[in-house]
């Protein structure tokens, strides 16, 4: 798992990821409030506190942008981000989509 890791953490290239959402809890492992532009991701692949840039294919608009990882989820394993979002509906409406994610800047570093 660790090689996995540092593959993603040492890229500048893109990388295949799923992305779902979720909108509940108040609080993030990292202890910092939930709020937009938060996801969660597998300690094991994107280490928390990162700053993440995700790209989504034609007609996901709005969504793509830049996120800071400090948020980690029991179903977040592997190649998945959790994006947080204030409403359960779009969130629900969100599913599960294909993304583009390139890592800016690794960890809290």
């Amino acid at each position: 798992m660790t090689v996995y890791a540092v593959a993603f953490v040492l890229s500048a290239f893109w990388h295949q990821f799923k992305a779902t959402a979720y909108c509940s809890g108040a609080v993030t492992a990292s202890g910092f409030p939930v709020k937009p532009g938060v996801v969660a991701a597998d300690r094991a692949v994107i280490p928390m506190g990162s700053i993440v840039r995700l790209a989504f294919e034609p007609g996901a608009y709005g969504f793509g942008g830049i996120y800071q990882v400090l948020d980690v989820g029991s179903k977040v394993r592997g190649r998945i981000v959790d994006l947080y979002m204030a409403d359960c509906a779009a969130a629900k409406r969100f599913g599960r989509r294909d993304v583009l994610l390139r890592v800016v800047r690794s960890g809290w570093r």
